[in-house]
């Protein structure tokens, strides 16, 4: 994952995870707060905030807990710290992201959308699943559209299905291509949607290029 680029999303107020909170220090959060309502506890991330937003994700660094209970909080947070103190992290280049777990069940949709654009032509992708996607095995998505783009214009008329296993509601396809558009530098950005409240929020982000 990279921090940059979730601050960036965060930046455009383009919606993250229930309760999430992206700090430098975490010593005097609310915990009341961020634990009201997580029925599976809170996660924790800690990132190497010395690298880009355009860092190629398989050299990223960050160190990762979820499904952490109130009273362990502190505890699991300086573990946290020591484990990226051992993949050579400074402890002035660490960040911290913290908001409440979600699991399978909490998820209706999740994938990723990016842009290709060279030399002023290029395509919008789109890929889902009717579920949690799973970060560290294959994806094989259920859901693939596709639509060109020219000259930084998105000609959503000549859009296409590769694969409509399922049904992504067309009102979210909507709103992450008008997301996604807010971004130059060939974004690609990871999405999951609550399946409670059909919302959608944005986890990761890179650019290909900055």
């Amino acid at each position: 994952m990279n921090i940059r680029g979730i601050q960036f999303l965060r930046e455009l107020r383009l919606p993250g995870p229930r309760k999430e909170i992206i700090s430098d220090n975490l010593a005097n959060i609310d915990l009341d707060d961020l634990f009201d309502g997580a029925d599976k506890g809170a996660t924790i991330l800690v990132f190497d905030y010395s690298e880009r937003i355009n860092q190629v994700p398989l050299f990223e660094k960050d160190v990762r807990r979820y499904r952490i209970n109130k009273d362990e909080y502190f505890d699991v947070l300086d573990e946290l710290v020591t484990g990226l103190e051992r993949k050579h992290v400074k402890r002035e280049n660490m960040v911290f992201l913290t908001h409440q777990t979600y699991t399978a069940e909490d998820i209706a949709y999740s994938g990723r959308a990016a842009i290709h654009v060279e030399y002023g032509f290029g395509f919008l992708i789109i890929e889902a699943v009717a579920s949690l996607r799973k970060g560290s095995s294959e994806f094989n998505p259920d859901f693939a559209y596709r639509c060109p783009v020219y000259s930084d214009r998105i000609f959503r008329s000549r859009g296409e299905f590769w694969k409509r296993d399922i049904e992504l509601p067309n009102t979210l396809v909507s709103k992450i291509i008008r997301d996604i558009y807010r971004i130059s530098g060939n974004p690609n950005i990871d999405f999951e949607v609550y399946a409670d409240n059909n919302q959608l929020f944005y986890h990761d982000m890179f650019l290909a290029y900055k």
